[in-house]
């Protein structure tokens, strides 16, 4: 059965190849889709996933990490009063402009650090290191970002908001999820740039309760100070990866593009395992004539089905790897996870066998006496 399913392929090499291209290049469509959904959903959680805080400590309803609002410094004070906190790290997220060596200008989303509590993040450097933001002036840039900022060399000055700012280390794979270069920098360096960032202000604070101390209990704690919001890093996450999936709309563009190129690879392998069914309709019937049944040939038009699968999957992933290379040569990396590689494995011969339903349909009304037609 493997051989004559083969064969037919064989047989019309054009057509194959027509066909394998289809497939190959729905592989590549809905991999490199499915990544950049992936490296979507995880670039708007990134730093709260990176910085491991039990609780964050919000303002009000607040529904993503890049839009929180401003907390006063008496929050800090109480929350450190609360019995079980052992750990509170203030964390300031406001945008800025930044004006480069050239004269350009380029949107910014500054992070303040306290960085007397030996904060998580940044949580990797390529230059430099955490002690140098120490200095006044301070900040860091990402290498991501470099042709964005002109190239930025350590040591060279910029101007955040009309004030002098020095490069004094870089860090590696901090790319802002809404595409403003990551400057990070201590709280008071913050409070330099930013005027509307007041000394001891803060946008969020992340809580870490005393070793042996259960977290409901400390967040029932917290949750008594009013004005803010107590969560779980875990549900912030989550509010942050659902804002920017459900209520913009990008994570059903990328989605509806997944399933576009699931479509079309159907629609190509259906026509081309279609046309080749048509054309031996002969060969099917003299199969029926000498005993075949339709099991047979649903296993024959199956074995094709999944012989596109295997061809059109080699082609379209290793297209897929290249692509993914050149995206992050570009700067938009493209995750391509094993669990990926593998569910593409499946939802390709999935799509190859599904298009293969009308070329079933078919073989299965033909009658046997058709061979004995002229």
């Amino acid at each position: 059965m493997f051989r004559i399913a083969l064969r037919n392929l064989l047989y019309d090499r054009m057509r194959m190849v027509a066909a394998l291209t289809g497939v190959a290049f729905s592989v590549v469509l809905v991999t490199f889709q499915v990544g950049l959904f992936h490296r979507f959903i995880r670039g708007a959680s990134a730093i709260i996933d990176e910085a491991r805080a039990p609780l964050w400590i919000t303002s009000p309803q607040v529904t993503n990490f890049e839009y929180g609002s401003l907390l006063d410094e008496k929050i800090y004070t109480q929350v450190l009063a609360i019995p079980g906190v052992g750990r509170a790290e203030r964390l300031a997220s406001l945008f800025a402009q930044v004006r480069l060596p050239s004269g350009a200008k380029e949107g910014i989303q500054v992070i303040g650090i306290d960085i007397l509590k030996r904060p998580s993040i940044p949580w990797a450097f390529t230059a430099g290191s955490m002690d140098e933001l120490r200095a006044p002036e301070a900040v860091t840039i990402d290498d991501t970002d470099f042709e964005k900022l002109g190239r930025p060399r350590l040591g060279e000055y910029l101007e955040i908001n009309n004030r002098r700012a020095r490069v004094v280390a870089v860090t590696h794979g901090h790319r802002s999820f809404i595409t403003s270069p990551l400057f990070f920098m201590t709280l008071e360096n913050a409070v330099r740039f930013m005027d509307r960032l007041q000394p001891g202000a803060f946008t969020y604070l992340l809580v870490t309760p005393e070793p042996g101390t259960p977290l409901e209990d400390v967040k029932a704690g917290l949750r008594r100070i009013p004005g803010i919001d107590v969560l779980e890093g875990r549900e912030l996450a989550a509010r942050s990866r659902s804002y920017w999936i459900f209520r913009t709309g990008a994570g059903f563009a990328i989605g509806l593009s997944a399933v576009l190129g699931f479509v079309v690879g159907m629609v190509i392998v259906g026509q081309t395992i279609y046309s080749s069914t048509m054309d031996r309709l002969k060969e099917f019937g003299t199969l029926k004539a000498i005993g075949a049944d339709n099991g047979h040939l649903y296993r024959l038009i199956g074995i094709q089905a999944l012989l596109y699968a295997v061809g059109g999957y080699i082609l379209g992933m290793g297209a897929s790897v290249g692509v993914a290379h050149l995206a992050a040569h570009l700067g938009s990396p493209i995750i391509i996870s094993t669990p990926l590689v593998v569910a593409m494995f499946f939802i390709t011969s999935a799509m190859c066998v599904l298009s293969s339903a009308l070329s079933i349909a078919r073989v299965v009304r033909l009658e046997p006496g058709m061979v004995f037609k002229s």
